[in-house]
């Protein structure tokens, strides 16, 4: 089966696991033969200050004698297909589709409604790990992303459908829409290194309708939008996901931070370095990269940020010869270094004259014809290898000894959405609101191990 990278997942080189490495939620290693240094376990555990508030008990979610979940402390009443909480044993592993620094996205049948997800673990200890090294929001921003999967996705039909979400004592699990045609960047390679003009147009104006959703309905920014995170689903749409950098709250005008921290830097705009904040021009700043890339096959600054003081000479970007005028003045516009220049609003990308004659309203509602689709994945269980980064292997030796312990313990994480068109969903969520601070403001270790989200 063709790999596939799914949701929050980079690009690495595959590495089978070693001999010392076990499945799932086992052990492995024994750390207790492991050297005593500066840096290890026992520095590590002196830093959790309320580690020892967390369940000493159950290390994995399983289901009991009677059909119940167990292994989550009794502050989780959260539902899920069919009305009972997730838990592991909902899903059979059918392959492993990518990993990253944080853990792996898996191909999983649900038990339920014997339907194909993608589920991406997140791996706990490799949280604590980044934020003791300086990234202080790496846990609100996961917990950031849950909330805006439950509350926005099921409203938009061009960002990845959210199934719901659970957690173990090493892990944190989102069970989301698998996308059978992998990335855009992908398809994008397969085509030659380019899109035709007509595929452009599709795949543009849905990615272009849901960034507008989410500003207009959410009154948040994406700011991770590269054709890594554009997936094409099963039916042939396109699909924007991995909102792990998305900043809710902002005013109508999209203003209100100016956060530098865990993002690509190669595709920000000039504002993003000055210091004096940034907004919804940035997420469309963006999309005229994608935009160029889809059409040229290359970024359209040589891989690099287009610096405020050298953006005279770099801007406008050089396109291939046979793109025609007008969709170089879409992209142009796109890509302005002043904001305020900058064509920021699907209003303004619908008069271009590469769209006149377009129906919006057909795209926005998927009845537009697919350039491509993909063909229907038939998949069976089987025995899962799981792919591990060295950094994230290591965290695992160096903290087996605490598998009783749950370092991160984010009380209602769990979640399924209740109300799906594309899934048979029976339960009543609980009520939600996406809740993003508007500041970058650290977060304590108590809202670590106890943050009501």
């Amino acid at each position: 089966m063709q790999s596939l990278l799914l949701p929050g997942i980079g690009r690495h080189a595959v590495r089978p696991p070693s001999d010392e490495e076990e499945e799932n939620d086992e052990v492995f290693d024994d750390i207790a033969e492991e050297p005593r240094r500066k840096g290890s376990l026992r520095s590590l555990r002196s830093r959790i200050s309320t580690m020892a508030d967390t369940p000493l008990t159950d290390t994995t979610t399983r289901r009991n004698s009677s059909g119940s979940c167990s292994g989550e402390d009794g502050g989780f009443e959260e539902q899920q297909l069919g009305g009972k909480k997730l838990c592991q044993d909902d899903f059979e592993v059918v392959g492993s589709l990518g990993y990253g620094g944080y853990g792996v996205v898996r191909l999983v049948r649900s038990v339920v409604d014997d339907k194909l997800y993608a589920m991406k673990s997140v791996d706990k200890w490799a949280l604590i790990e980044r934020r003791n090294t300086g990234d202080q929001r790496v846990v609100q921003r996961l917990s950031d992303e849950r909330d805006f999967y439950a509350s926005a996705s099921h409203d938009c039909p061009f960002l990845v459908q959210f199934a719901g979400s659970f957690q173990s004592s090493k892990r944190f699990y989102f069970v989301l829409e698998f996308c059978s045609g992998g990335e855009l960047l992908d398809r994008v390679g397969k085509c030659g290194g380019k899109l035709s003009l007509d595929a452009f147009k599709i795949y543009f104006a849905e990615l272009c309708i849901a960034v507008d959703f989410i500003h207009n309905k959410h009154h948040a920014i994406h700011r991770d939008i590269k054709l890594e995170n554009v997936l094409i689903g099963s039916d042939g749409h396109v699909r924007l996901t991995d909102f792990g950098c998305c900043k809710a709250n902002l005013n109508r005008f999209g203003g209100g931070t100016n956060s530098v921290i865990g993002f690509s830097i190669n595709i920000m705009p000039p504002e993003f370095f000055t210091g004096a904040g940034y907004g919804y021009p940035l997420d469309w700043f963006q999309m005229g990269i994608i935009g160029f890339e889809m059409l040229n096959g290359r970024h359209p600054f040589g891989n690099f940020p287009l610096d405020p003081e050298d953006d005279e000479t770099r801007y406008p970007p050089r396109y291939n010869n046979d793109i025609p005028v007008e969709y170089q003045e879409l992209i142009n516009g796109l890509l302005a270094p002043d904001s305020h220049e900058r064509w920021s609003s699907l209003d303004r990308v619908k008069e271009s004259a590469v769209y006149e004659g377009f129906d919006w309203g057909k795209a926005a509602k998927k009845e537009m014809p697919v350039p491509w689709k993909p063909a229907e994945i038939a998949a069976t269980p089987k025995d899962e290898v799981e792919y591990e980064t060295d950094d994230l292997a290591l965290v695992r030796r160096r903290t087996s000894i605490t598998d009783h312990y749950d370092p991160l313990h984010l009380r209602r994480f769990s979640f399924c959405y209740g109300h799906s068109t594309s899934h048979d969903l029976d339960a009543t969520p609980r009520s939600m609101e996406f809740h993003n601070t508007t500041s970058e403001e650290e977060v304590s270790d108590d809202a670590l191990v106890t943050a009501e989200v």
